[in-house]
């Protein structure tokens, strides 16, 4: 087996990390290499990959720490016309579900996140902070959608790249809050109040989110 790293960051060592925690339960697993960083990047899966594939004839798996690097490890394989083994990634990304799609593509599944999902808990989460709230500072983990070559039909993608212009400004609001803390003017503390969407329900109609610039006044 053969692990494509990336940059040194929590996510990618906890993915790397975790990998090898469970293959570590199989002795019959070899891991061939796991410390070529490819950069988190289409190319630097292809520069890594071709590497890999010249230094060693027999491969049978390749994990790569996210999408764009298992579809450049999939690109050097078939430049190497190697395909005796099977490419799995991470993110459920747009690209990547395309990749899937692919006839004769190695890249058989890579497990989904969402990041407008991701990105609307972790403002509630630093709101709760800033309230000081016990536990805040700890979210919950989801596995998400394991998206394969034969599921992918299903799969419903990304939120961003699914909502509806009716939704738009809802969403822009979860996404731009750029300043949590209260702002103050000659007017006194500037406070905005938003109704968005975190994963599905919607924030009490009375939180206030301090400071926060929202493009276009406030959510509906």
């Amino acid at each position: 087996m053969v692990i494509i790293n990336g940059p040194p960051v929590s996510a990618v060592q906890n993915r790397v990390e975790g990998c090898e925690t469970e293959f570590k339960k199989h002795p019959d697993i070899k891991i061939l290499s796991a410390n070529q960083n490819a950069k988190g990047s289409r190319e630097g899966g292809l520069e890594v990959m071709t590497s890999l594939l010249a230094a060693n004839p027999k491969i049978d798996g390749v994990f790569a720490i996210n999408d764009p690097t298992a579809i450049g490890a999939d690109l050097a394989a078939k430049q190497a016309q190697r395909s005796e083994f099977f490419i799995v990634g991470v993110d459920g990304s747009p690209d990547g579900e395309e990749a899937l799609k692919r006839k004769n593509s190695l890249f058989v599944a890579t497990p989904a996140q969402d990041p407008q999902v991701m990105a609307a808990k972790a403002v509630e989460i630093g709101y709760d902070i800033l309230q000081g709230k016990t536990g805040a500072d700890r979210a919950g983990t989801d596995p998400g959608d394991d998206d394969r070559q034969n599921n992918v039909s299903s799969y419903k993608g990304w939120t961003v790249n699914k909502r509806n212009p009716a939704h738009n400004r809802s969403a822009d609001c979860a996404l731009r809050l750029t300043n949590m803390t209260a702002r103050s003017s000659d007017h006194g503390t500037e406070r905005h109040y938003c109704r968005r969407q975190h994963a599905g329900r919607s924030c009490p109609p009375d939180r206030a989110v301090a400071g926060a610039r929202l493009a276009g006044g406030n959510c509906p």
